[in-house]
């Protein structure tokens, strides 16, 4: 069977070559493109069928655009151009994009495309999200925690509480310090106050002893 547009073709039931295109149609890797997807196949959505615009491309796929006319003073008009990273539809000068839509799971800020609550949770271990103003993790999973620092600069990647057996914890990139343990662990504290372990009480002192706890 031709690949589509084909109008007769040899080759393999699996993998054919084109012999002849229909109207309008060019031979272009075996089979049959657009005159103006010549080089630009994955790019370039639909063309200008009129022969006096030699088969130009008139639109281009998700995350390509055609460059304002009066911007484009080496011709690149008919050439689909890269939108910026991980933005699905955007238009404006040759080089020069401005983003109109986003992929999905991203937020558009200041002609970028940055992160949404989607990927922060799923990829930062956060578990709830605002993005009202702009995507930031306002609570981390249990055993996770925002670093002060990081809150500052706007950034929502959640870290690993120190201690395994904390819930919930706080403090910088280097240094957290648990606020609570788990359900099933008792706090070991400091003179100060601070949590500094959780354990299972029949573990204290019991390590080389103990081959299993039950209760607190």
């Amino acid at each position: 069977m031709c690949e589509p547009y084909c109008l007769s073709c040899n080759g393999t039931q699996l993998k054919s070559n084109c012999i002849k295109c229909q109207e309008n149609y060019m031979i272009y890797e075996g089979g049959c493109v657009k005159n103006c997807q010549i080089g630009d196949k994955d790019k370039c959505k639909t063309c200008n069928e009129n022969p006096g615009f030699n088969y130009r491309c008139s639109s281009c796929n998700d995350g390509y655009y055609l460059p304002n006319l009066e911007s484009d003073s080496f011709n690149h008009n008919s050439k689909c151009q890269k939108c910026p990273d991980n933005c699905k539809k955007c238009s404006g000068n040759y080089n020069e994009p401005i983003c109109n839509e986003c992929n999905e799971s991203y937020f558009s800020k200041n002609n970028k495309c940055i992160e949404g609550c989607p990927i922060i949770k799923e990829k930062y271990n956060c578990q709830e999200c605002d993005d009202k103003d702009e995507p930031k993790c306002t609570k981390c999973k249990e055993g996770f925690y925002l670093p002060k620092e990081e809150k500052e600069k706007g950034i929502s990647k959640c870290y690993k509480c120190n201690n395994l057996g904390c819930i919930d914890c706080e403090g910088n990139i280097d240094n957290n310090h648990c606020l609570k343990c788990k359900n099933d662990l008792n706090p070991i504290i400091d003179n100060n106050g601070s949590i500094i372990s959780c354990y299972n009480t029949c573990e204290i002192g019991e390590n080389e002893k103990c081959k299993s706890c039950s209760g607190k």
